[in-house]
């Protein structure tokens, strides 16, 4: 087995009709309605395959809030780190910045919208629509996205932008005290937790609030399915799993039955949807002898309508990964350089000069045998634009020293130390 790349694909599934095939359960449906499945997700911007046939399929289907969810994933994965494990939720990374873009102008706006891939036509909307599409009752599943906006005291916020945050997010800003940076860290932690069902039970880390902190915009994603087909438990068995530098033991969930299998150049793909039929995952495998860097998000898009039904013996790993980081240097290098500047507009926001200080990013994700739970939040901080820059220069005495007292105009010593011990 070589390293694979997943993807939690938000697919809106098509309602089947009832006392059909499709009321059966999945493990005794036909096969052909196995690949009764909605198509799409694709990306708003081909290219990345040499076969012009595939790079055409990815653009299909998709909302352009997905498509643009989707173009960004692609491009912010190139950014992130290529080795070790990585999970990421583009969704909430993109959800928090595009409520950041709604408090921008000029500029600012216009690199966020271009670096969101949300340079079209009411993205705003769009965007809102996506958040209420996404939130949906379920009787099947659990998706849940949600957002939170806390605001210093003493910032006026401009009720153009109140109204806005209300109708296309669902957000009411609330202010926060900051000049106890513990205790206001603890309340947005505390909602973190709440909104992950403690999956991710911090996100804000000690030190990072300030009584400088303007503001903090905080987005979460919560999911949790079944498989519409669970693996029995019986059957996991551990196997050997390929590192790119060794061998190791890892516990293999196992099931021989019809499954949504497909190629693509120099892969192998797999979908298994969820109970409902509302999200599937989307598996690629590179075929031994190729690599897990020449794929990306992009590929996986392609791999969504690369499957068929076929009788296959399918072995596939528990999983729980847990990653965070500040995403800062990966959104300037996506041309979102402006918002982090001091001259960064958020006029919309505030008329306070206001520029974005961090934003961080964790996602966690648990695969087993009954299905998947999965969360994610993304923070973003303000600060004021016109905070003074940080020492280039550090110079703590804390070790023996020498010093003296200068005149100056004679340039004479007048008196010489040492200290070892100041005490």
């Amino acid at each position: 087995m070589t390293p694979l790349l997943s993807l939690l694909s938000l697919l809106t599934a098509c309602s089947e009709p009832s006392g059909t095939d499709a009321d059966l359960p999945y493990e005794n449906q036909p096969p052909e309605l196995l690949d009764q499945r909605p198509r799409g997700g694709g990306l708003a911007a081909p290219g990345a395959f040499s076969s012009p046939d595939l790079a055409a399929d990815v653009t299909q289907g998709a909302s352009p809030a997905g498509a643009a969810c989707n173009a960004f994933a692609a491009d912010l994965y190139a950014q992130l780190p290529q080795t070790g494990n990585l999970i990421f939720s583009p969704a909430s990374i993109q959800m928090a910045m595009a409520m950041t873009m709604t408090a921008a102008a000029g500029e600012t706006r216009e690199s966020i919208e271009a670096g969101l891939h949300l340079d079209f036509a009411d993205s705003d909307q769009e965007m809102g629509q996506w958040l209420r599409a996404l939130n949906a009752p379920s009787e099947t599943h659990t998706l849940r996205l949600s957002s939170r906006l806390w605001h210093a005291d003493d910032l006026a916020v401009e009720p153009q932008f109140q109204e806005l945050s209300a109708m296309l997010f669902n957000v009411y800003p609330e202010s926060l005290s900051f000049e106890e940076p513990e205790t206001a860290r603890q309340v947005i932690n505390h909602w973190v937790a709440e909104e992950t069902d403690s999956l991710i039970p911090e996100l804000v880390p000690s030190g990072a609030l300030t009584p400088q902190t303007r503001l903090v915009l905080s987005n979460a994603v919560y999911f949790l399915a079944d498989w519409e087909r669970p693996f029995d438990p019986y059957e996991t068995a551990e196997g050997p799993f390929n590192t790119p530098t060794a061998v190791v033991s890892v516990p293999f969930m196992n099931a021989t039955a019809d499954q949504l299998v497909g190629t693509l150049p120099g892969a192998k793909t797999l979908v298994l949807p969820y109970a409902g039929g509302a999200q599937e995952l989307v598996l690629l495998l590179p075929d031994e002898g190729r690599s897990i860097d020449e794929f990306g998000p992009e590929a996986l898009t392609a791999a969504a309508d690369s499957v068929s039904p076929q009788f296959t013996e399918l072995a596939l790993p528990t999983l729980a990964l847990d990653w965070k980081q500040s995403l800062v240097e990966h959104l300037v290098a996506l041309d979102m350089g402006p918002a982090f500047s001091s001259q960064a507009d958020f006029s919309t926001l505030s008329d306070e000069d206001l520029m974005l200080s961090e934003v961080i990013h964790q996602s966690f994700l648990k695969m087993d045998e009954l299905g998947t739970e999965a969360a994610a939040v993304t923070g973003v901080t303000m600060k004021p634009a016109s905070v003074p820059p940080p020492p280039q220069v550090s110079m703590i005495v804390d070790r023996p020293y020498l010093f003296g007292i200068l005149d100056v105009d004679s340039g004479a010593l007048l008196f010489v130390a040492r200290v070892e011990n100041p005490l």
